[in-house]
């Protein structure tokens, strides 16, 4: 796959549009275009509503908490380390929460208990210092646990800053619900206590779910919709009063796009089980309308798939484009996020890998592009074959200008 990186591109109206022949477009329209324009009313997304499941999943609950060991542990299908673990945690919530111990004395009677039974070993059993047990704290995992903590805490300093921002009173008010009632839980339990009961509902919740999921599901519908019902006289007795202006009250379809789902986006995208994604802020719109039209010339435009960084984007996209466009909460500040080098543009960029992730995990293929380049000639063509991944780049201050940019033998086992 050949590729081209634009120097720079301004709003792209209806002059290239009409460079254009209509049936390569396929009815896809500038993006760009003055919102001044007439609306086109929005097709129908054919969705088949699935069967009602908790939190929108569409794959069984091991799969959800990640497979492998740690969701056996989760979900009792090791029962013999879930017990332990929880046992383990039990007599050390029982020693430090009620029996008077103290983090830091324990430490060091430990250490010295360590010290005197090495000690005894080494010296009067004549005990080969070789054959004692080393212990040692592994650098990697600490430094997974520590990023995705880092991470997590970023999403959710995001995710209140994106809350402020908004103006939606309805995310404002129930944030500030929902952090009162922790705070009035906080004052309930001690931090350790806290820990340990969600260390247990972590370990029985699940189990529970997977096993009455059948029973819990329909209930759980039954009290979605009596909350949205009660949401709504709420909404209309004290949210559309003067005391609560709404300067930026949202149209039908807005809402409707507000709540459309990355499963659902990818299910109505997908073709023949592969979809191409593409992740914009509203200021690259303009490349965004670039990339599209070189991608409508090679008959692929109806595989993209626009994650929107912003709600600006993802309503302009799915006005000219319905379907086509999906956001994954949080949003983030179209202002800020486009600067090159900003902590906006870093949240912005370091989102893009989970966003594939949960593709995957869906069972999808993906191609994704950026879209300061342009396509030349359909790239499916080069990519036949068992490729997990492969990267194209200019990178030559670190890989010398003759470096390969050829695909590897289909069929080559090559390691992660």
């Amino acid at each position: 796959m050949e590729e081209e990186k634009l120097e720079i591109v301004g709003p792209l109206e209806e002059p290239l549009m009409g460079n254009i022949v209509p049936e390569e477009i396929n009815g896809l329209d500038s993006l760009m275009s003055s919102d001044s324009d007439s609306e086109k009313p929005d097709s129908p997304v054919p969705i088949n509503a699935p069967i009602y499941r908790m939190f929108g999943r569409e794959r069984p609950i091991h799969m959800v908490l990640g497979g492998g060991k740690p969701a056996d542990v989760l979900l009792w299908r090791d029962k013999k380390v879930t017990l332990g673990l929880l046992s383990a945690v039990t007599v050390i919530w029982l020693l430090f929460g009620f029996g008077g111990c103290r983090l830091l004395t324990s430490l060091c009677r430990g250490s010295i208990l360590f010290l005197l039974l090495s000690f005894l070993w080494s010296n009067a059993l004549n005990k080969s210092p070789e054959n004692m047990m080393e212990i040692y704290i592994p650098e990697k995992p600490l430094l997974q646990a520590a990023s995705a903590m880092t991470f997590e805490l970023n999403c959710a300093f995001a995710t209140l800053r994106s809350i402020a921002l908004e103006r939606d009173i309805k995310n404002f008010v129930m944030a500030v619900i929902g952090l009162w009632l922790v705070s009035v839980i906080g004052n309930w339990f001690s931090f350790l206590s806290l820990l340990y009961i969600c260390f247990v509902l972590i370990h029985t919740v699940p189990m529970l779910y997977e096993k009455y999921e059948d029973e819990i599901d329909p209930i759980a519908e039954k009290a979605v919709i009596e909350m949205k019902k009660h949401y709504q006289v709420f909404e209309a007795k004290f949210l559309r009063s003067p005391l609560f202006p709404s300067p930026n009250k949202l149209s039908p379809s807005q809402s409707k796009w507000r709540d459309y789902s990355l499963p659902q986006a990818v299910k109505f995208v997908a073709k023949n089980g592969t979809v191409i994604v593409c992740a914009v802020s509203y200021p690259y719109l303009p490349f965004l309308n670039n990339w599209l039209i070189s991608v409508s010339r090679q008959k692929h435009q109806d595989q993209v798939l626009v994650i929107a960084e912003d709600y600006a984007t993802l309503y302009k996209v799915n006005e000219k484009w319905p379907g086509h466009a999906v956001l994954i909460p949080p949003a983030l500040d179209s202002q800020t996020a486009h600067k090159f080098g900003s902590q906006g543009f870093f949240n912005f960029t370091a989102r893009r890998p989970q966003h594939l992730l949960e593709i995957l995990e869906l069972g999808y293929n993906v191609m994704y592009n950026d879209v300061d380049m342009v396509w030349l000639q359909d790239p499916f063509q080069y990519l036949e074959g068992k490729h997990d991944a492969y990267f194209m780049d200019d990178m030559t201050a670190i890989k010398p200008l003759d470096h390969s940019h050829d695909l590897p033998p289909p069929e080559m086992d090559r390691g992660a």
